[in-house]
């Protein structure tokens, strides 16, 4: 299986993953508002999503597929949907959730929180527009800023994966060690072949 998605692919699996976000937060017990607040999203993104209000991002699908490949059985109904093949678990690398790269990921996400004012500078956007565009509170973003708020490794791969798809921020990412070698694995990208989503 390849270990890269094309952009018509991941349209493809983000349009299948809308359609049965519902399903799949009933198998899970959880409200919007439960789902948003696992995710670190806006209950306004999830409701959005699924009244098919708004597209779902590949950031967004990404932290979804994460969150709901913890719980076996709902990572079965994926598979069955459509949602999960081994192209998209090699890609997301379900693997690396495991609890051994809890430490590692820690450290990744206070990093990435430190960096993000420079990052944010670098694109030219303000803390309402990096929320928007990865469908997040405002406040969110300003309290993870100001240290008074963890962030999530959903919203850690959000971000990532939003900044990967910019010139600007993606040479940044390594030299501030965001985006290291084992994070690579992560993604399971090559260096010459990263498909960021759509803006």
């Amino acid at each position: 299986m390849p270990n890269c998605l094309n952009e018509e692919r991941k349209q493809e699996l983000c349009k299948t993953m809308a359609s049965n976000l519902s399903t799949l937060r009933a198998k899970a017990g959880l409200t919007q508002g439960d789902l948003a607040e696992r995710l670190g999203f806006a209950r306004q993104t999830v409701s959005a999503i699924e009244s098919n209000k708004r597209d779902m991002q590949w950031s967004t699908f990404s932290a979804i597929a994460l969150f709901f490949s913890k719980d076996e059985e709902i990572r079965q109904l994926m598979t069955v949907m459509g949602i999960l093949d081994d192209s998209v678990n090699a890609v997301l690398n379900i693997t690396y959730e495991k609890e051994n790269a809890s430490n590692r990921k820690k450290l990744l996400m206070e990093n990435l929180a430190k960096n993000m004012p420079v990052l944010r500078a670098k694109l030219g956007i303000d803390q309402h527009e990096l929320a928007d565009k990865i469908g997040v509170s405002q406040q969110m973003i300003v309290e993870i800023e100001n240290g008074t708020r963890d962030m999530t490794w959903m919203v850690f791969v959000a971000l990532t994966l939003l900044f990967l798809q910019n010139e600007k921020t993606k040479t940044l990412l390594p030299v501030v060690d965001i985006y290291t070698d084992d994070l690579k694995q992560f993604f399971a990208f090559n260096r010459d072949n990263i498909n960021g989503e759509g803006k």
